[in-house]
């Protein structure tokens, strides 16, 4: 093919070409407009979501200023997004959390020039951030870099979260475990199937000896040799069938080194999902054992004293009912404990000085008490025996309000007729005094009267007479 021949070819061939061309540029456009419209779209969706949702979304330049941020910080904070624009991200943050942020994000800078550089780094903290009327709120921040086609950082993509309601149950949580770790008495959770120990509070390895990693290896068994497993389930059967919703009970615990103490347990049952526990306050009763013990001497001791002393004492409640007396009360009454105990009292005095006695007794309950105080008792078989009474008031543990009246006697009717008699004695001997000095009066006026007699007879007078 000559020349001319092959470039009439080539003519005819580059208007296909050019058409061809443009035919493709023309559907390189159309893919250009619909990739730009969907991600118009798809920016447009991101937009929606992010202006609605709860958490703030947020971008920051590198050099820690904003660059977008959503519209839900002003619930966050109170501020509206154009005036958190207007600030940089180090001013929005308490001391402690400026200086946390500040050195998580130099050590991703760090890593970012090593070679543990991961594209996909992200950190996640607890910031606390300030809010437009003065108060902190606290907050979960997560960010990433933004790269550009290099992988290079030149941005900061980043969700905060309100986590106050979290912190709160944390502070919550950390208080209660702060509480259960300080508390003195014995607290333990256990596992109501293998009744292996989860928890062990400080108190119960300081009384027990144990480390935590051997309780962790043991059950209540291992502590309570009063029990074998079989009697250990068949106690706690009525939590895990939910008859009752808690068990105390005595028993003995076995310390590390193998010394005995007496227990008192507090058992109750908590599900936790499909788990349940048993959750068991343990507390060591060896000083009440011991208090019990010398009160239990202490009361016998006591009540040896009132019921053998030598003088009468009995008791009575605010309605002046008897509630109790001893034996010697009992000589002096004539009646036995069990015909008196809760009776009144005025059963005990005679008819004419009972209104008397009984106004007496009233005034006690006003806080008057009797010293040596004179009360006749009517005894059963009808003779009246005086005593003398000293009262004192019995209170509850305020102080304040009167529970009883107790009052201690002194017989002393054979003293009161002993000095009956020796009165009436005194008195014959008065009389007879009397009549006889009356008697040696009336003499010497008869001896005065015969003088004088005598006298105007012009006789010696008879008698001397001696004033």
């Amino acid at each position: 093919m000559n020349d001319q021949s092959k470039a009439k070819q080539i003519q005819s061939q580059e208007p296909d070409a050019l058409r061809r061309r443009i035919e493709e540029l023309q559907q390189a456009k159309l893919a250009w407009k619909r990739e730009k419209e969907e991600l118009k779209e798809i920016e447009k969706k991101y937009r929606l979501l992010a202006d609605n949702i709860s958490d703030v979304i947020f971008v920051l330049d590198m050099n820690l200023n904003y660059t977008y941020v959503s519209p839900s910080v002003k619930i966050l904070r109170g501020y509206e997004p154009e005036e958190v624009l207007k600030q940089t991200t180090l001013e929005s943050l308490v001391p402690a959390s400026r200086e946390l942020a500040l050195k998580s994000l130099s050590e991703v800078m760090e890593l970012e020039k090593s070679e543990q550089r991961d594209i996909s780094i992200s950190r996640t903290l607890q910031l606390e951030l300030k809010r437009k009327d003065g108060t902190t709120v606290w907050t979960e921040v997560r960010f990433s870099f933004i790269r550009d086609e290099d992988q290079r950082p030149v941005g900061i993509l980043g969700i905060t979260r309100d986590i106050t309601e979290r912190k709160l149950v944390e502070t919550t949580q950390n208080r209660l475990l702060y509480i259960l770790e300080s508390n003195l008495n014995e607290i333990y959770a256990f596992d109501s199937e293998s009744l292996a120990f989860e928890y062990v509070n400080r108190g119960a390895l300081i009384n027990l000896g144990y480390t935590l990693e051997d309780m962790r290896r043991m059950t209540p068994l291992d502590l309570k040799p009063a029990f074998t497993e079989e009697t250990f389930r068949q106690t706690i059967q009525p939590l895990l069938q939910h008859k009752q919703e808690q068990l105390i009970f005595e028993t003995i615990h076995k310390r590390a080194d193998g010394s005995l103490y007496p227990a008192e347990v507090h058992l109750q049952m908590v599900e936790m999902g499909k788990q349940r526990l048993f959750l068991a306050m343990i507390v060591d009763i060896s000083e009440r054992r011991k208090t019990e013990e010398l009160l239990r001497e202490t009361n016998e001791y006591l009540e040896s004293l009132f019921n053998y002393a030598n003088a009468p004492i009995i008791t009575w409640n605010t309605d002046y009912r008897i509630t109790r007396f001893n034996h010697a009360f009992e000589s002096l009454s004539g009646y036995a404990a069990d015909e008196i105990v809760g009776k009144e009292l005025h059963m005990l005095f005679p008819q004419e000085s009972r209104e008397e006695t009984l106004d007496k007794i009233a005034r006690t309950s006003t806080g008057e008490l009797w010293q040596s105080m004179e009360i006749p008792i009517k005894h059963k078989n009808g003779d009246i025996r005086i005593a003398l009474w000293n009262s004192a008031n019995i209170y509850a543990q305020n102080g304040q309000t009167l529970l009883a009246t107790i009052a201690q006697g002194v017989d002393i009717t054979e003293r009161k007729q002993a000095e009956k008699r020796i009165t009436d004695q005194f008195q014959e001997l008065k009389r007879w005094y009397d009549v006889m000095l009356d008697r040696e009066d009336r003499v010497i006026e008869l001896k005065k009267e015969v003088n004088a007699l005598l006298k105007q007879t012009g006789k010696e007078e008879k008698y001397k007479i001696i004033e």
